[in-house]
């Protein structure tokens, strides 16, 4: 019954439906409900699942350095500098003004946690924000690392070595303990 319930009104306040990475039936769907799994995504009906969903859903790899019920935190395959994160609602929404609570609130309140996190791994003098989200139909807020003020303004983010990101991802995580 809570599992219907708790379906319901994902359909009836937000318009989404409950998607996961496999098929929900008898206990498994009770489970997913009541604990919210880290891989449920919710998205729109009759959308495809985004880049980032898969990514949530852990169908492809990333560098994660934050997870909680409504956020993901990764880094982006291609940084303006090493330590740049999205972060990302757990509800694929493709614009920032489309983004219901609790997911709105939730991705501020983390991302100035994981941007304290990136001050003091990366030691930059501040760390920019950013919403524009062409590139993936799903919203997603970058927090930049900045050395100077021109680091927001680069045009070409570069791709780093696995390990470079790796150690990165192990500084920031730390930090955020």
């Amino acid at each position: 019954m809570e599992t219907q319930s708790r379906r319901l009104f994902i359909k009836q306040v937000a318009g989404f439906s409950l998607l996961s990475a496999g098929g929900l039936s008898g206990c498994a769907a009770k489970a997913i409900a009541q604990d919210y799994s880290k891989s449920e995504v919710i998205v729109s009906e009759g959308k495809e699942p985004s880049v980032f969903t898969k990514i949530i859903r852990g169908e492809i790899p990333c560098f994660k350095v934050f997870e909680d019920r409504y956020t993901f935190a990764f880094f982006p395959r291609e940084q303006l500098n090493v330590g740049h994160t999205l972060v990302v609602p757990k509800i694929q929404v493709d614009s920032f003004l489309d983004v219901p609570e609790p997911y709105h609130a939730a991705i501020f309140q983390n991302a100035q946690k994981i941007g304290r996190a990136i001050l003091s791994s990366t030691k930059c003098a501040r760390v920019g924000s950013l919403i524009h989200g062409f590139e993936v139909p799903h919203f997603h807020y970058h927090l930049i690392p900045m050395f100077s003020s021109k680091d927001i303004w680069t045009i070409h983010p570069t791709k780093h070595s696995e390990s470079e990101l790796l150690e990165m991802q192990k500084k920031i995580v730390a930090a955020l303990v």
